[in-house]
Protein backbone atom coordinates (compact mmCIF):
# COMPACT_ATOMS: atom_id res chain seq x y z
CA UNK A 1 0.00 0.00 0.00
CA UNK A 2 1.26 3.47 -1.32
CA UNK A 3 0.22 6.09 0.90
CA UNK A 4 0.52 9.83 -0.09
CA UNK A 5 0.59 12.15 3.70
CA UNK A 6 0.21 16.06 2.10
CA UNK A 7 0.37 17.89 5.26
CA UNK A 8 -0.34 21.80 5.80
CA UNK A 9 1.90 23.63 7.64
CA UNK A 10 2.87 27.58 8.86
CA UNK A 11 5.23 26.72 11.59
CA UNK A 12 7.03 24.39 14.02
CA UNK A 13 9.09 22.93 11.27
CA UNK A 14 11.16 20.93 13.01
CA UNK A 15 7.77 18.81 14.84
CA UNK A 16 6.06 19.60 11.36
CA UNK A 17 8.82 16.73 9.98
CA UNK A 18 9.40 14.69 13.04
CA UNK A 19 5.39 14.33 12.15
CA UNK A 20 6.42 13.63 8.33
CA UNK A 21 8.75 10.92 9.30
CA UNK A 22 7.02 8.73 11.64
CA UNK A 23 4.46 8.86 9.00
CA UNK A 24 6.39 8.05 5.54
CA UNK A 25 8.47 5.21 8.37
CA UNK A 26 5.54 3.91 9.46
CA UNK A 27 4.42 2.72 6.62
CA UNK A 28 5.23 0.20 3.93
CA UNK A 29 5.81 2.89 1.05
CA UNK A 30 4.99 6.20 1.81
CA UNK A 31 6.15 9.36 1.29
CA UNK A 32 4.86 13.05 2.54
CA UNK A 33 5.00 16.14 0.85
CA UNK A 34 4.51 19.50 3.55
CA UNK A 35 2.91 23.04 1.79
CA UNK A 36 4.47 25.68 4.32
CA UNK A 37 2.36 29.08 4.42
CA UNK A 38 4.11 31.30 2.16
CA UNK A 39 3.62 33.90 4.33
CA UNK A 40 5.95 32.21 7.10
CA UNK A 41 9.50 34.24 8.18
CA UNK A 42 12.39 33.60 5.84
CA UNK A 43 14.30 31.95 8.94
CA UNK A 44 11.05 29.56 9.58
CA UNK A 45 11.33 28.46 5.91
CA UNK A 46 15.03 28.04 5.53
CA UNK A 47 14.73 25.48 9.10
CA UNK A 48 11.92 23.33 7.43
CA UNK A 49 14.36 23.02 4.67
CA UNK A 50 17.50 21.91 6.64
CA UNK A 51 15.27 19.41 8.45
CA UNK A 52 13.75 18.03 5.65
CA UNK A 53 16.97 17.47 3.75
CA UNK A 54 17.97 14.75 6.45
CA UNK A 55 14.20 13.03 6.42
CA UNK A 56 13.50 10.03 4.22
CA UNK A 57 10.83 10.11 1.97
CA UNK A 58 9.96 13.55 2.58
CA UNK A 59 9.62 16.73 0.30
CA UNK A 60 8.54 19.75 0.50
CA UNK A 61 6.04 21.67 -1.95
CA UNK A 62 7.38 23.81 -4.45
CA UNK A 63 4.67 25.89 -5.34
CA UNK A 64 3.54 27.53 -2.41
CA UNK A 65 0.79 30.10 -1.85
CA UNK A 66 -0.43 31.70 1.12
CA UNK A 67 -2.76 30.19 3.65
CA UNK A 68 -5.04 32.02 5.48
CA UNK A 69 -8.09 30.96 7.92
CA UNK A 70 -11.33 30.51 5.59
CA UNK A 71 -9.28 31.73 1.94
CA UNK A 72 -8.65 29.98 -0.93
CA UNK A 73 -4.80 28.98 -0.33
CA UNK A 74 -6.27 26.26 1.78
CA UNK A 75 -7.84 24.69 -1.62
CA UNK A 76 -4.81 26.11 -3.13
CA UNK A 77 -2.00 24.36 -1.52
CA UNK A 78 -3.09 20.67 -1.36
CA UNK A 79 -4.30 20.64 -5.18
CA UNK A 80 -0.10 22.05 -6.04
CA UNK A 81 1.16 19.04 -3.37
CA UNK A 82 -1.35 16.64 -5.57
CA UNK A 83 0.03 18.57 -9.11
CA UNK A 84 3.68 18.12 -7.99
CA UNK A 85 3.14 14.21 -6.84
CA UNK A 86 2.25 13.55 -10.29
CA UNK A 87 5.47 14.65 -11.45
CA UNK A 88 7.79 12.50 -9.24
CA UNK A 89 11.14 11.71 -11.34
CA UNK A 90 10.82 8.42 -10.11
CA UNK A 91 7.15 7.24 -11.33
CA UNK A 92 6.01 6.90 -7.72
CA UNK A 93 2.37 7.53 -7.51
CA UNK A 94 0.24 6.65 -4.32
CA UNK A 95 -2.78 4.61 -3.72
CA UNK A 96 -4.12 6.71 -1.22
CA UNK A 97 -3.67 10.66 -0.53
CA UNK A 98 -4.50 11.91 2.94
CA UNK A 99 -4.73 15.77 4.06
CA UNK A 100 -3.66 16.83 7.23
CA UNK A 101 -2.24 19.90 9.15
CA UNK A 102 0.62 20.39 10.98
CA UNK A 103 -1.14 20.47 14.37
CA UNK A 104 -2.53 16.77 13.61
CA UNK A 105 -0.94 13.93 15.37
CA UNK A 106 -1.80 10.07 14.45
CA UNK A 107 -3.85 7.86 16.99
CA UNK A 108 -3.18 4.63 15.27
CA UNK A 109 -0.16 2.95 13.19
CA UNK A 110 0.02 3.50 9.65
CA UNK A 111 0.28 -0.30 9.17
CA UNK A 112 -2.84 -0.50 10.75
CA UNK A 113 -4.53 2.59 7.92
CA UNK A 114 -2.86 0.39 5.12
CA UNK A 115 -5.11 -2.25 5.76
CA UNK A 116 -8.29 -0.47 6.33
CA UNK A 117 -7.75 1.12 2.78
CA UNK A 118 -6.80 -2.28 2.08
CA UNK A 119 -10.72 -3.65 3.59
CA UNK A 120 -12.02 -0.72 1.85
CA UNK A 121 -10.75 -0.27 -1.48
CA UNK A 122 -13.81 1.65 -2.81
CA UNK A 123 -14.16 4.41 -0.69
CA UNK A 124 -13.61 7.83 -0.80
CA UNK A 125 -13.11 9.30 3.01
CA UNK A 126 -14.39 12.76 3.08
CA UNK A 127 -17.69 14.53 3.68
CA UNK A 128 -19.72 15.38 0.99
CA UNK A 129 -22.60 16.84 2.37
CA UNK A 130 -25.89 19.39 1.46
CA UNK A 131 -26.02 23.00 2.95
CA UNK A 132 -27.65 22.05 5.98
CA UNK A 133 -24.56 20.54 7.47
CA UNK A 134 -23.73 23.67 8.33
CA UNK A 135 -24.63 24.41 11.89
CA UNK A 136 -24.86 27.76 11.95
CA UNK A 137 -24.25 31.38 10.22
CA UNK A 138 -24.06 31.91 6.45
CA UNK A 139 -25.02 28.59 4.53
CA UNK A 140 -26.14 29.47 0.99
CA UNK A 141 -24.92 32.76 0.79
CA UNK A 142 -21.25 31.40 1.13
CA UNK A 143 -21.01 30.38 -2.58
CA UNK A 144 -24.23 33.19 -3.55
CA UNK A 145 -22.09 36.03 -2.71
CA UNK A 146 -18.39 37.17 -3.07
CA UNK A 147 -15.85 37.10 -0.15
CA UNK A 148 -12.97 39.03 -1.21
CA UNK A 149 -11.83 40.25 2.30
CA UNK A 150 -10.93 38.12 5.39
CA UNK A 151 -13.28 38.24 8.44
CA UNK A 152 -9.76 37.89 10.95
CA UNK A 153 -8.13 40.51 9.64
CA UNK A 154 -10.96 42.82 7.59
CA UNK A 155 -13.87 42.03 9.70
CA UNK A 156 -16.15 45.23 9.16
CA UNK A 157 -15.35 45.52 5.91
CA UNK A 158 -16.55 41.98 5.42
CA UNK A 159 -19.50 42.08 7.17
CA UNK A 160 -20.58 45.51 5.51
CA UNK A 161 -19.71 44.20 2.27
CA UNK A 162 -21.73 41.10 2.86
CA UNK A 163 -24.38 43.28 4.40
CA UNK A 164 -24.61 45.22 1.41
CA UNK A 165 -24.79 42.09 -1.28
CA UNK A 166 -27.88 40.66 0.59
CA UNK A 167 -29.38 44.34 0.53
CA UNK A 168 -28.96 44.72 -2.81
CA UNK A 169 -30.47 40.91 -3.79
CA UNK A 170 -26.77 40.21 -4.94
CA UNK A 171 -27.11 36.30 -6.01
CA UNK A 172 -24.16 34.24 -7.89
CA UNK A 173 -25.04 31.71 -10.29
CA UNK A 174 -23.38 28.05 -9.43
CA UNK A 175 -21.53 26.85 -12.72
CA UNK A 176 -23.42 24.42 -14.93
CA UNK A 177 -22.79 20.65 -13.62
CA UNK A 178 -21.82 21.78 -9.98
CA UNK A 179 -24.27 21.34 -6.96
CA UNK A 180 -22.67 22.89 -3.49
CA UNK A 181 -21.47 20.60 -1.33
CA UNK A 182 -19.77 20.76 2.11
CA UNK A 183 -17.54 19.12 4.50
CA UNK A 184 -14.85 18.93 6.85
CA UNK A 185 -11.89 20.29 5.32
CA UNK A 186 -9.76 16.42 5.96
CA UNK A 187 -10.02 13.76 3.63
CA UNK A 188 -8.09 10.64 2.70
CA UNK A 189 -8.66 10.27 -1.36
CA UNK A 190 -7.39 7.54 -3.75
CA UNK A 191 -5.16 8.34 -6.35
CA UNK A 192 -7.49 8.12 -9.30
CA UNK A 193 -9.62 10.63 -7.70
CA UNK A 194 -7.35 13.10 -6.71
CA UNK A 195 -5.94 13.03 -10.38
CA UNK A 196 -9.63 13.56 -11.67
CA UNK A 197 -9.91 16.85 -9.21
CA UNK A 198 -6.58 17.70 -11.03
CA UNK A 199 -7.87 17.17 -14.10
CA UNK A 200 -11.15 19.26 -13.15
CA UNK A 201 -9.01 22.32 -12.35
CA UNK A 202 -7.22 22.20 -15.55
CA UNK A 203 -10.40 21.88 -17.94
CA UNK A 204 -12.63 24.29 -16.09
CA UNK A 205 -10.45 27.25 -14.22
CA UNK A 206 -13.57 29.37 -14.75
CA UNK A 207 -15.35 26.57 -11.60
CA UNK A 208 -12.00 26.88 -10.15
CA UNK A 209 -12.56 31.03 -9.88
CA UNK A 210 -15.83 30.95 -8.86
CA UNK A 211 -14.65 28.72 -6.17
CA UNK A 212 -11.82 31.38 -4.89
CA UNK A 213 -14.69 33.80 -3.89
CA UNK A 214 -16.53 30.88 -1.68
CA UNK A 215 -16.76 31.81 1.93
CA UNK A 216 -14.10 29.19 3.69
CA UNK A 217 -14.01 27.09 0.11
CA UNK A 218 -11.99 24.35 1.48
CA UNK A 219 -15.34 23.47 3.36
CA UNK A 220 -16.39 23.46 -0.06
CA UNK A 221 -14.80 22.91 -3.00
CA UNK A 222 -12.79 19.46 -2.74
CA UNK A 223 -16.20 18.10 -1.52
CA UNK A 224 -18.32 19.67 -4.24
CA UNK A 225 -15.72 18.03 -6.73
CA UNK A 226 -15.61 14.26 -5.05
CA UNK A 227 -19.40 14.59 -5.11
CA UNK A 228 -19.21 15.65 -8.98
CA UNK A 229 -16.63 12.47 -9.99
CA UNK A 230 -17.62 10.13 -7.54
CA UNK A 231 -20.49 7.64 -7.11
CA UNK A 232 -22.13 7.99 -4.15
CA UNK A 233 -22.46 4.89 -2.94
CA UNK A 234 -18.31 4.93 -2.60
CA UNK A 235 -18.46 8.26 -0.93
CA UNK A 236 -17.96 7.20 3.39
CA UNK A 237 -19.39 10.46 4.52
CA UNK A 238 -16.85 10.90 7.11
CA UNK A 239 -13.10 11.48 7.47
CA UNK A 240 -10.07 9.56 9.20
CA UNK A 241 -9.40 12.62 11.02
CA UNK A 242 -10.36 13.69 15.07
CA UNK A 243 -11.63 17.03 15.74
CA UNK A 244 -14.26 18.52 17.98
CA UNK A 245 -14.84 22.14 19.01
CA UNK A 246 -16.41 23.77 22.55
CA UNK A 247 -19.96 25.72 22.37
CA UNK A 248 -17.44 28.46 21.97
CA UNK A 249 -16.16 27.47 18.76
CA UNK A 250 -12.58 27.51 19.75
CA UNK A 251 -10.86 23.71 19.15
CA UNK A 252 -10.42 21.01 21.80
CA UNK A 253 -6.74 20.84 22.78
CA UNK A 254 -5.05 17.92 24.30
CA UNK A 255 -2.31 17.18 26.84
CA UNK A 256 -0.16 14.77 28.19
CA UNK A 257 -2.98 13.29 30.10
CA UNK A 258 -5.32 12.53 26.93
CA UNK A 259 -2.94 9.29 25.54
CA UNK A 260 -5.62 6.86 27.06
CA UNK A 261 -8.38 8.79 25.90
CA UNK A 262 -6.65 9.35 22.01
CA UNK A 263 -6.03 5.65 21.48
CA UNK A 264 -9.62 4.92 21.97
CA UNK A 265 -10.58 7.34 19.00
CA UNK A 266 -12.51 6.15 15.71
CA UNK A 267 -9.88 7.85 13.71
CA UNK A 268 -6.24 7.41 12.38
CA UNK A 269 -5.12 11.19 13.11
CA UNK A 270 -6.33 14.13 15.47
CA UNK A 271 -6.10 17.62 16.24
CA UNK A 272 -4.73 19.30 18.15
CA UNK A 273 -2.38 18.78 20.99
CA UNK A 274 -0.88 21.72 22.76
CA UNK A 275 1.95 22.90 21.98
CA UNK A 276 3.86 21.80 25.73
CA UNK A 277 2.53 18.04 25.25
CA UNK A 278 5.34 16.72 24.45
CA UNK A 279 4.89 13.52 26.11
CA UNK A 280 1.74 13.12 24.15
CA UNK A 281 3.30 14.15 21.03
CA UNK A 282 6.18 11.69 21.57
CA UNK A 283 4.02 8.78 22.19
CA UNK A 284 1.98 9.40 18.96
CA UNK A 285 4.86 9.79 16.77
CA UNK A 286 6.09 6.23 18.52
CA UNK A 287 2.45 4.52 17.75
CA UNK A 288 3.02 5.40 13.96
CA UNK A 289 5.34 3.49 13.00
CA UNK A 290 4.49 0.50 15.70
CA UNK A 291 3.15 -2.54 13.58
CA UNK A 292 -0.70 -3.41 13.07
CA UNK A 293 -2.58 -3.26 16.51
CA UNK A 294 -5.40 -5.75 14.68
CA UNK A 295 -8.15 -3.43 16.11
CA UNK A 296 -11.03 -2.96 14.10
CA UNK A 297 -12.35 0.93 13.21
CA UNK A 298 -15.82 1.47 14.19
CA UNK A 299 -17.94 4.59 15.09
CA UNK A 300 -19.18 3.95 18.62
CA UNK A 301 -22.09 5.85 19.15
CA UNK A 302 -21.16 5.82 23.30
CA UNK A 303 -17.75 7.06 22.93
CA UNK A 304 -19.31 9.92 20.87
CA UNK A 305 -21.92 10.91 23.33
CA UNK A 306 -18.83 10.44 26.19
CA UNK A 307 -17.02 12.94 23.79
CA UNK A 308 -19.70 15.27 23.67
CA UNK A 309 -20.01 15.56 27.60
CA UNK A 310 -16.42 16.09 28.14
CA UNK A 311 -16.55 19.20 25.69
CA UNK A 312 -19.11 20.02 26.73
CA UNK A 313 -17.97 20.48 30.41
CA UNK A 314 -14.63 21.96 28.67
CA UNK A 315 -16.37 25.07 27.46
CA UNK A 316 -17.60 25.69 31.39
CA UNK A 317 -14.52 24.34 33.08
CA UNK A 318 -11.59 25.69 30.73
CA UNK A 319 -8.72 24.31 33.06
CA UNK A 320 -6.18 22.20 30.72
CA UNK A 321 -7.34 18.47 30.47
CA UNK A 322 -9.94 19.00 33.56
CA UNK A 323 -12.99 17.36 32.11
CA UNK A 324 -10.83 14.26 31.46
CA UNK A 325 -9.50 13.25 34.95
Amino acid sequence: MKLLFVILAHDRPEEVVALAAALTEGGSDARALIHFDARAEASSWARLQAEAAGAVRVDLVEDRVATPWGEWGLVQAPLNALAQARRFDDGWRPDRALLLSGACLPCRPVKTLERFFAEAPEQEFIEVAPPTWIQGGLREERYEHWFPFNKQTQHVIHHNFNKLQRLLGIRRQVPEGLTPRFGSQWWALSWATCEALLDHAQAHPDHMRWFRWCWIPDEMAIQTLVGRHVPRRRIAGRNLTHFRFTDHGKPVVYHDDHIDYIRGLDAFLFRKAHPEAQGLRAACLELARAPDDGRAVLRDDRAELDYRLRARALSAYPGPGQPFH
